[in-house]
């Protein structure tokens, strides 16, 4: 099975920190987006509708979780780049 982040292609270290920075991108505007609408949650409840406040509250649970992912993919890039410095260092002395 392939890595799913292989699409963005590049490096090994870049696909990562670009899939994480798309990722956190997406999340943010989720959350934006979550925080413009929430000024309808209150006519949505007292028009006896919970739409707008459980769409709000999904896009902030949603866009946290991407935010999140994107967190973790960056982590991992920064990992794989630390590698590749350590075994250019080890190929050097060597």
């Amino acid at each position: 099975m392939t890595d799913w982040v292989e699409v963005l292609a590049g490096e090994e270290n870049q696909k990562y920190r670009r899939a994480g920075l798309f990722l956190k991108t997406i999340g943010w505007l989720m959350i934006c987006w979550a925080a413009m609408i929430s000024i309808w949650v209150w006519m949505g409840l007292r028009a006896g509708s919970n739409w707008w406040l459980w769409g709000s509250v999904g896009l902030l649970v949603g866009g946290g979780i991407i935010v999140a992912i994107g967190n973790l993919l960056q982590s991992k890039a920064a990992r794989v780049a630390r590698n590749s410095v350590d075994a250019d260092k080890d190929a050097r002395a060597a």
